[in-house]
């Protein structure tokens, strides 16, 4: 008997394990949510609440879809999760571009107008989600930051 429990146990632990498999195959990932058009407008309030904002935005179409801030990399850079976020104003523009336009304009050295400039400290990536490494997230981050991890750049922040 109690090798039957088990057993049925297993099987059943196997069938939802694979139908997970299954849903998360067919759920939309990451590259998707930042290929998504949006307008996004935001006037003057930190870096955090405006990724917040566009995070909450974003998941009513693809639920999966996380903002992470790298609060270590940004604090080695003198930047904070306050910093001030002013006159973003984006109307059909992909996720990923109000991720960069984000960026930029809470970037400390504010004479940085494009994201190749190699001075322009805040950048996001693709990586493991701190809280959960098996999921995708966009990680807000530095250039030092995810070069130390080894995390790729997105071609909006590669030199010319």
């Amino acid at each position: 008997m109690k090798t039957t429990c088990i057993v049925g146990i297993l099987v059943v632990g196997w069938m939802m394990a694979s139908a997970a498999s299954t849903l998360a195959a067919d759920k939309p990932g990451i590259h998707d949510a930042l290929a998504a058009k949006v307008s996004f407008a935001w006037d003057n309030d930190s870096l955090a609440s405006g990724l917040l904002a566009l995070e909450k935005m974003v998941k009513a179409e693809h639920p999966g879809f996380r903002i992470r801030i790298v609060g270590g990399d940004l604090q080695f850079e003198g930047i904070t999760r306050n910093q001030r976020v002013r006159g973003v104003k984006l109307e059909d523009d992909t996720v990923a571009e109000v991720l960069t336009a984000l960026v930029l304009k809470a970037n400390p050295i504010s004479l940085v107008k494009d994201s190749r400039d190699p001075r322009l400290k805040l950048v996001w990536v693709i990586g493991a989600d701190p809280a959960e490494p098996g999921v995708q997230a966009v990680l807000v981050t530095t250039r030092k930051g995810a070069a130390k991890r080894g995390e790729k750049l997105p071609e909006v922040f590669l030199p010319r």
